[in-house]
């Protein structure tokens, strides 16, 4: 017995007939997607390029956090946003991140003049916290604040 009979209980001579009703099974299924409504072109390539910076993110913050503590120069510079206050200096620039480690060091760094720089031994945690703002920031976990 053919496998098309024993599946569908279709014949050779059965296909003229279910040829038809297929193509229209398959047309009405790729026709009633689910996806809500459709998205303008500059919404889809937003979303392509989020999706593609979040996965650039998390492998970035992975390779860094394989690696061995930092020395890094962090500093005290509020934000007028719903962002972090404190920045790393890396790469040529300052960038805000959210800090991480023992609650004691965290007081002290919270206690920082606006402005004050310090020498910190610290690591990236590889995980990111995103911001009232909806922005992502890493989170720097500081081991040991350096005496200058």
């Amino acid at each position: 017995m053919p496998l098309t009979r024993f599946v569908f209980g279709w014949s050779r001579s059965s296909w003229g007939c279910a040829t038809p009703m297929l193509l229209a099974l398959g047309l009405l299924l790729g026709l009633s997607g689910c996806g809500g409504p459709p998205m303008s072109p500059s919404e889809h390539a937003l979303k392509r390029a989020r999706s593609a910076s979040l996965r650039a993110l998390s492998r970035a913050e992975s390779a860094v956090a394989a690696e061995a503590p930092y020395r890094l120069r962090l500093r005290m510079n509020s934000a007028p946003c719903a962002a972090p206050h404190h920045e790393v200096h890396f790469f040529g620039g300052w960038h805000r991140v959210y800090l991480g480690g023992p609650n004691e060091l965290l007081q002290r760094l919270e206690r920082m003049p606006e402005g004050q720089t310090l020498w910190v031994k610290a690591q990236a945690s590889g995980k990111s916290k995103r911001a009232p703002s909806g922005q992502l920031f890493s989170i720097l976990n500081v081991e040991v604040i350096e005496v200058d």
